[in-house]
């Protein structure tokens, strides 16, 4: 079972998806949903992650909350996410970003802010 986590929706005929089993660009028109890839730091492809949360963030970018590897960012142009350089391969259940200030809820409940 691939159980939803979280949705954003970015217009009437789209709709991003974080799952238990990876991130999901959804057309809500042609009811389609492509599989988001996953770049890690280095550039090689990671495998699926646990997705927590999903955010709207700088440049028309996504920002998404994993367990496995801490804060992905997503393109939507080119539909990847990038793994982001903060705070690393944590377990991330909750992110915000305002003010150019971007927190980061850790899953043993420590908060980290950083400064965008």
């Amino acid at each position: 079972i691939n159980l939803p986590r979280y949705f954003y929706k970015e217009s009437p005929g789209c709709l991003w998806t974080a799952t238990e089993k990876g991130l999901y660009k959804i057309n809500t028109i042609s009811r389609i949903s492509e599989p988001i890839k996953i770049m890690g730091a280095e550039g090689k492809t990671l495998p699926a992650a646990y997705a927590e949360q999903i955010i709207p963030f700088v440049d028309s970018t996504l920002l998404v909350a994993t367990r496995e590897y801490g804060l992905l960012q997503i393109d939507r142009i080119a539909n990847t996410a990038t793994q982001f350089k903060y705070p690393g391969d944590k377990h991330l259940f909750f992110i915000a970003y305002l003010n150019k200030l971007l927190f980061v809820f850790q899953w043993n409940y420590r908060l980290a802010v950083f400064k965008i």
